[in-house]
């Protein structure tokens, strides 16, 4: 009689192990593929919102180093570096030049110092890449947020501040079109803005050296209207950058 019950439960117990190795039924795979769905449904908004606000602090952190770079190039290489931010479609761009003396090869281009050279800055309005560009100036590194990219499915603008004279250290909440900052190889800053980038170099040309600061905002948007952490290039009188997110 006990050899017939523990055959019995044995028989009961290798039906179980069959049963659970059959694996899930078409229902059970059904309701997770389910949910899996929902969930990722309702991560997909977060997810989209992170990655706009990385590509926002990206094209920041870019800015940073550009404006940075504008200091340690002229005190090494001898020469004047020209930091311009203006209108570039509807997002804004920023742009690092050099400045050159004119001379042509082989004896030149060679650096120049000051930042107010006439004509030195002349390429810069209006440059194109495939545009023949002289031997007074010389693109160094830029950041155009009208190119193709997420920055245009996120909406992601550049707006750009800068102190007046009388105020320096006060960044106005108006918006500006264009400013220009030109760093000498001993240090020495100077910034104004224009209507255009045209209009900022010649404006900065005729500044004394610059004690305030300058920024660049760079915002995600929806409808026109900015959302989320803004992420802020503050530039102050030494053209030292940081980045700010408020």
């Amino acid at each position: 009689m006990r050899g017939a019950q523990s055959r019995m439960h044995l028989g009961m117990y290798r039906a179980g192990l069959r049963r659970a190795d059959g694996g899930f039924t078409l229902v059970e795979l059904m309701v997770v593929v389910v949910m899996i769905a929902i969930l990722a449904m309702l991560a997909a908004p977060a997810m989209r919102v992170a990655r706009d606000d990385r590509a926002a602090f990206d094209y920041a952190r870019q800015i940073q180093q550009l404006t940075s770079r504008a200091r340690t190039r002229a005190a090494g290489r001898g020469a004047a570096h020209l930091v311009i931010a203006s209108p570039s479609g509807a997002r804004g761009k920023v742009q690092l030049w050099e400045a050159l003396d004119g001379t042509a090869a082989p004896l030149g281009p060679n650096p120049v110092s000051s930042c107010k050279g006439a004509g030195q800055w002349a390429p810069v309005p209006a440059y194109v890449s495939s545009n023949p560009l002289g031997n007074v100036a010389r693109p160094v590194q830029g950041v155009d947020l009208d190119t193709a990219g997420v920055n245009v499915d996120a909406d992601i603008k550049a707006q750009f501040y800068i102190s007046d004279v009388a105020n320096p250290q006060d960044l106005t909440p108006v918006k500006r079109n264009a400013f220009a900052i030109c760093v000498t190889p001993s240090g020495n800053v100077f910034a104004a803005e224009g209507s255009d980038a045209s209009a900022a170099i010649t404006n900065m040309q005729a500044q004394p050296p610059f004690t305030g600061i300058a920024e660049v905002r760079i915002t995600r948007n929806t409808g026109g209207t900015a959302v989320g952490i803004s992420r802020n290039v503050t530039i102050a009188g030494s053209a030292a950058a940081r980045i700010q997110s408020k």
